[in-house]
């Protein structure tokens, strides 16, 4: 579970010009998302660590290696959805090219709380992620994946 009070804004900057052309949020140190993104660039679709988005094509087109991160702002705060707020509130004040499209998904509609077969309280919006969890397989007492062994709960 990420820890919110760490959270804070941070931007992909061109280097070049020292645009600022991504907005978006996390709790993570700003080295190891930048080399999240880099290895979305650089891996693509199948990199497994992030979504493939528009940002990630241009800075593959551009040359992966003219673009660094900044913080744009701490913002220690509650939860995702308050982070996401800030997220949606900077993206509009700075018009940046990209951004997070989860921060312009309305919160009411993905982001009210459902309950799962298995009994877990989810979001709307992440129920079919959850549902892939190995949490989720041990609690509906369904075959888990593992490797590639099955093992049987």
């Amino acid at each position: 579970m990420p820890d919110y009070e760490h959270a804070r804004i941070y931007g992909i900057v061109d280097t070049r010009t020292g645009e600022v052309i991504y907005i978006s949020g996390t709790c993570n140190k700003l080295s190891c998302r930048m080399g999240n993104h880099r290895s979305i660039v650089m891996h693509g679709p199948d990199a497994r660590n992030g979504a493939w988005q528009p940002v990630h094509r241009h800075m593959q087109a551009e040359g992966v290696w003219n673009f660094g991160i900044c913080e744009v702002e701490p913002f220690p705060c509650s939860g995702r959805r308050a982070l996401r707020k800030r997220e949606k509130e900077l993206v509009v004040l700075r018009k940046c090219r990209f951004w997070n499209a989860q921060c312009m998904l309305d919160p009411g509609k993905y982001g009210a709380p459902v309950q799962c077969s298995c009994g877990a309280t989810v979001t709307k919006g992440g129920l079919a992620q959850h549902m892939r969890t190995r949490k989720h397989a041990l609690a509906v007492h369904v075959p888990v994946q593992v490797a590639d062994a099955t093992v049987q709960t």
